[in-house]
């Protein structure tokens, strides 16, 4: 204070007079303490000025000795300390209140005593509290004994955290000859912009300081900086010396800062010291500071802040947690992904503007293959005593549910790299609800060795020869080629993502974009190869509103019947009155793809063609499949039986005689004629003389006229009326047949014996049995108009067979020639034809189709163009359905069909979805676009349908969230739907499949959710779906497999002790492997590797007759529960087990209940023995066959 003169003047603005008030009373406190520091938590209301200071002015505080001339400071948040003319200030002190980070820092500057016309001493303190440490800044500048410093102003403005910090000194005009004049200037930017420290001396009028510059560069981090600064020499008398020294701790290293000014002559200003002492928290934090450039962001990048740098191991759970949870909040996040860091550092990303989290990986250090840890732990956290760090426990080491907001799931990816020794780390939190927590993760780099990382990118591990390095794609990268794939060409979709990167001339990371169009054939590829057309079909079949299955089967082949309840009506219908029928055709057809196609066909005798005048061919159930033999036909027929009402008394079917068709019909269908076709039988007879020599087809001529007729001129034998005049005239035919033969083939062989008429005596029984009149007569075909019975033919499936492969080549792109697959055919060839011919039926009964018209029989159901659009569509709907459920006894009663009359509601505004579903679900949910365009009609027609979808009844309309869906595959018609916040969910069960389904998405757009929905159900949409779920969604397990009412009639053991054993005589199982299967003779084949009882191997090298035998049982086994054979347990199916036969050795070791009766050799096998074979069984087993 020296002699207690002392002049302070504080100005403000009117806008923040109450702050000046407390930093006046602070200022006071600090001047009446001296240098005693005053806690800055202490409240400003405890401080109290002197009773001869004045503080009833709100506007200004000052403290002034007589002859003080003053000038004016200007102080808004900033503080400035006024020239001085005269000879008096003796201290003066300067708070500096800043925001670093969220903690003030205090700067305390105090300007020491003068005794003369100069400044002799000055004395600046800086206390700044950066984190929890104080930084000290003490600067003291000598005394000075000229008259030279009229006028100084100090301005510091600094924010070190994300606001820039600028401090401009100005040191003003001086009036004597020492220092003229002197400008500082500091502009400090600590967060997202280098630190700039420019110090120019200005012009000098006096002898003194000509011209001096100071540049201050820091590297505050590890590195320590130095800056030194030399002033020139002066020839005036002011400043002599001065050193400034700027040691810092911030983190574990120090900076310093050295600044050598040049000698002086002068002798005013003698020395000038000033330490800065900074410690910044207990951790260390790297800034590169060269006032002008940082290294707190990585390679210079404002959108890249590095969180910490030096640490050598990885983040505890706790210390993670922590991270995430409190210090995200604190600190700028990295609006993108670091590349090429090969240090230790680590980085907290926002990952809210990621497409997929996992992008963060694609960081151009090639690939992280040795998984040291990937998992997901459930954890329970809570804050510590402090309140200042979060704790945390570890619940599960595993993905658990969530029970309160307290708990969340940690994931945890660590993976080394596989060129160097780097580790990455990604660690995220998600709450209860899925969310990833502040939308950040902590992506960690750390070098395990210590060393340098060299790290040199390597080729692909399956490159041959090229040596290019490999930059794996990022996720989404990988998301998009899936999605676009799926309906675009590779070569378009390759152009799309270098557009959405911004090509190699703008992007900077290789992982965003692809590395060739080959790649993305390659996707293509592995998308075909992984899509599981009885998948793709089956959930087609389940998002239908119509039933278009009738059966399914996977095994033994997958085999597909379609069909539905119209065509299964009119085919029984048709087929089986004794009023009007016809008989049906089947014949299997081809080149569809990769499967079978056996479509039935029936004609439909309510209509005429009217190109033809006959009744057109409809198609009716048809059959996918890859097997022709008899159980695959026997599936058919029997499912046909069990759909069709009617047909298992149906008169009579064509076929071209294949055996196991035929006789899968018969089987189904025992009172039903077979009818061979003409054509077929013809063209063997043709092929028969081809194979005995008779090749010209003018000679075959006689031959066939013999058989078949002349049509008006001349009968065959196949016009017989039955079975006693076809064999006279089989007998007549013999001696003109067999001369004919030896005429054409006789000379040219000697003793030649025909051989044609033989093979029409091998084949009298199909004649007798499939062709001739009366059998052709009982099947229900009509008289044509010689007055006998119609031939058959497979035309009818000849001319169905036209009009699918005719739509397959529609449905096609032109020129294409690959094969359809299963979805393919159904969707777009069976159900266009079958919806095609329903139109023009509906078309032909108002008289309005080109093609049909209603038969004779059904002409009393045609209604007038007139009528027919008065009328709504629910009531042309409505009559369709009563012309399709008219029988032929109804029909020749002339019934009228009822016109109804029903009430017409207003019709509402046609509503479509808000997003395109159908582009949705084929590039975001990989469907096919047959079954995205099903669904999304679906789901259209129930939002337009006023009755479709109604809220669930309930006395509380706010709280319910229930709806009720219209649907045909629930017992009751609806199923049950609950909106939630973001989502809908349904009971079906498709939703329970993949999340996907019409009466959710109906439900998400009537609540206007739908793009919520979605996103939802994509996130939680697992790779595996539960086909049980889809399959059995509609089923009510609550009471499915139980037994429905009670027996009145309960079993009562019968009185006394009687006791009944019919299981006497029965033989005890007593292993796993025992059971009433026989044993099955069988010649050696590879899957018969070894004999199960002695182990021995069986020899497929060179097989020795007998010894090639084998004896092949299904039996049941024990297999170990996780490995542990502790805990074994049986099987539940029954698998092939192989044996010598060897009655002694292999099997009453093992089969001691075994007897000849379990032996059974199959015909196919007994054909194949030979004697020797023979002989060993009836040695061995006493079998003699």
């Amino acid at each position: 204070m020296g002699d207690g003169s002392a002049l302070v003047i504080v100005f403000h603005d009117q806008c923040i007079v109450d702050r000046l008030d407390e930093l006046c009373r602070w200022i006071w406190q600090r001047l009446a303490h001296g240098s005693t520091k005053c806690d800055s938590m202490q409240s400003f209301s405890k401080l109290q000025l002197p009773e001869h200071i004045s503080d009833s002015s709100n506007h200004h505080v000052t403290f002034a000795e007589e002859n003080d001339n003053l000038s004016n400071d200007d102080i808004n948040e900033n503080v400035n300390i006024s020239g001085i003319q005269g000879e008096s200030l003796s201290k003066a002190e300067v708070i500096h209140d800043c925001d670093i980070g969220q903690t003030p820092v205090n700067t305390d500057s105090m300007y020491g005593e003068h005794s003369g016309e100069s400044l002799s001493k000055a004395e600046v303190i800086h206390d700044c509290d950066i984190g929890q440490t104080p930084v000290n800044t003490d600067s003291m500048y000598g005394e000075h004994s000229g008259e030279s410093l009229s006028k100084a102003e100090v301005i510091h403005d600094c924010d070190i955290g994300q606001t820039p910090v600028n401090t401009d000194s100005m040191y003003g005009e001086h009036s004597g000859e020492s220092l003229s004049n002197a400008e500082v200037i500091h502009d400090c930017d600590i967060g997202q912009t280098p630190v700039n420290t420019d110090s120019m001396y200005g012009e000098h009028s006096g002898e003194s300081l000509s011209n001096a510059e100071v540049i201050h560069d820091c590297d505050i981090g590890q590195t320590s900086v130095n800056t030194d600064s030399m002033y020139g020499e002066h020839s005036g008398e002011s400043l002599s010396n001065a050193e400034v020294i700027h040691d810092c701790d911030i983190g574990q290293t120090p900076v310093n800062t050295d600044s050598m000014y040049g000698e002086h002559s002068g002798e005013s200003l003698s020395n000038a010291e000033v330490i800065h002492d900074c410690d910044i928290g207990q951790t260390s934090v790297n800034t590169d500071s060269m006032y002008g450039e940082h290294s707190m962001f990585w390679k210079d990048k404002c959108d890249i802040p590095i969180f910490e740098t030096g640490r050598e191991s990885r983040y505890s759970i706790d210390e993670a947690v922590n991270i995430l949870l409190k210090e995200s909040k604190k600190v700028q996040l990295c609006s993108t992904h670091p590349l090429k860091v090969r240090e230790n550092a680590s980085f907290l990303i926002d990952i809210s503007g990621y497409r997929n989290w996992e992008d963060i990986k694609t960081d151009m250090n090639g690939v992280f293959n040795v998984t040291l840890r990937n998992a997901t732990w459930t954890i329970s956290v809570h804050d510590d005593i402090t309140g200042t760090k979060v704790g945390c426990e570890v619940l599960y080491k595993r993905r658990e549910k969530l029970e309160d907001r307290a708990q969340y799931h940690v994931t945890q990816h660590f993976k080394r790299n596989k060129s160097s020794p780097d580790l990455v780390r990604s660690i995220h939190l998600r709450d209860h609800k899925g969310n990833i927590v502040n939308n950040c993760a902590l992506l960690q780099y750390y070098v395990t060795g210590g060393k340098d990382v060299h790290l040199v990118v390597g080729s692909h591990g399956n490159a041959k020869r090229s040596k290019k390095p490999f930059y794996p794609c990022a996720k989404s990268v990988h998301e998009i080629m899936q999605e676009k794939v799926a309906s675009e060409a590779p070569s378009k979709v390759y152009q799309f993502l270098h557009g959405e990167a911004g090509g190699p001339m703008e992007q900077a990371n290789a992982g965003y974009l692809p590395r060739s169009k080959h790649q993305l054939y390659d996707v293509k590829w592995r998308m075909k190869k992984f899509a599981d057309p009885v998948d793709e079909l089956l959930v087609y079949a389940k998002h239908k509103d119509k039933t278009i299955v009738l059966h399914h089967s996977d095994v033994p082949n997958d085999l597909w019947i379609l069909g539905d309840q119209i065509m299964c009506h009119d085919l029984g219908k048709f087929t089986s009155s004794s009023l009007l029928s016809f008989p049906f055709s089947v014949d299997p057809t081809f080149n569809f793809g990769s499967f079978e196609v056996t479509p039935i066909v029936y004609k439909h005798l309510f209509l005429k063609s009217k190109a033809t005048g006959e009744p057109p061919v409809f198609l009716g159930p048809t059959m996918i499949h890859h097997k022709k033999d008899y159980s695959t036909f026997k599936t058919l027929s029997s499912v046909c039986v069990a759909s069709c009402k009617d047909l298992e008394v149906a008169k009579g079917f064509v076929t071209d005689g294949e055996v196991g068709l035929f006789q899968a019909f018969e089987s189904d269908i025992p009172l039903a004629k077979h009818l061979r076709c003409f054509k077929h039988f013809e063209n063997n007879c043709r092929e028969k003389l081809r194979s005995i020599g008779i090749q010209a087809r003018k000679d075959q001529r006689f031959f066939l006229q013999k058989v078949f007729g002349m049509k008006g001129k001349s009968k065959g034998i196949l016009d017989a009326e039955d079975d006693i005049e076809l064999k006279v005239l089989l007998d007549g035919m013999k001696g003109d047949v067999d001369a004919r033969e030896e005429m054409l083939l006789g000379s040219k062989r000697e003793e030649y014996k025909p051989v044609f008429h033989g093979y029409l005596v091998s084949h009298f029984d199909v004649m007798k049995e499939n062709m001739i009149g009366n059998v052709r007569r009982k099947a229900g075909l009509p008289n044509g108009p010689d007055g006998n019975p119609m031939r058959c033919y497979t035309n009818m499936s000849e001319s169905m067979n036209h009009v699918l492969k005719r739509t397959k080549e529609v449905s096609q792109s032109p020129g294409t020639k690959r094969g359809l697959n299963k979805l393919q055919f159904t969707k777009n060839v069976f159900e266009v034809v079958v919806e095609e011919q329903r139109r023009e039926l509906a078309l032909s009964v108002a008289d309005l189709s080109d093609i049909y018209e209603l038969a004779d029989v059904a002409q009393h159901c045609k209604i007038g163009q007139e009528t027919w659009f008065d009328m709504a569509k629910e009531e042309r709907e409505l009559f369709i359905k009563q012309f399709h459920e008219m029988s032929i006894e109804s029909a020749f009663a002339k019934k009228p069909l009822r016109i109804h009359n029903l009430p017409i509601s207003e019709r509402q505004e046609f509503l479509d979805l808000s997003i395109d579903l159908v582009k949705k679900l084929t590039e975001e949910f990989s469907y096919s676009l047959e079954t995205a365009s099903e669904i999304y009609h679906s789901a259209l027609k129930l939002v337009n349908t006023p009755t479709a979808v109604q809220k669930k009844t309930s006395l509380d309309p706010i709280l319910n969230k229930k709806y009720e869906v219209a649907t045909i595959h629930r017992k009751h018609g609806r199923v049950e739907c609950i909106a939630n916040k973001d989502h809908i969910s349904c009971r079906c069960g498709c939703f329970k499949f993949d999340g996907i389904c019409k009466h959710s998405i109906a439900v998400a757009e009537l609540e206007g959710i739908l793009q919520k929905h979605l996103i939802n159900i994509k996130k939680k949409r697992g790779s595996k779906r539960s086909r049980t779920e889809l399959l059995e969604g509609n089923i009510d397990k609550e009471y499915a497999g139980k037994k429905g009412a009670r027996n009145k009639n309960r079993y009562k053991r019968p009185p006394g002790n009687e006791q009944t054993n019919s299981a006497s005589n029965d033989v005890c199982y007593s292993a796993i492997h025992h059971n009433d299967n026989l044993f099955v003779v069988q010649l050696l084949s590879k899957s018969a590797k070894q004999c199960k009882t002695c182990g021995v191997d069986f020899c497929h090298r060179q097989k020795i007759i007998p010894f090639d035998l084998v004896l092949e049982h299904k039996e049941r086994w024990y297999f170990p529960l996780h490995g542990d054979w502790g805990k074994k347990q049986a099987s539940t199916k029954e698998a092939s087990r192989f044996y010598h036969p060897d009655f002694e050795k292999c099997i009453k070791p093992r089969f001691s209940y075994f007897t000849a009766e379990y032996l059974s050799v199959p015909d196919a096998v007994k054909q194949k023995l030979h004697q020797s074979h023979r002989d060993l069984l009836n040695r061995e087993f006493n079998l003699n066959l």
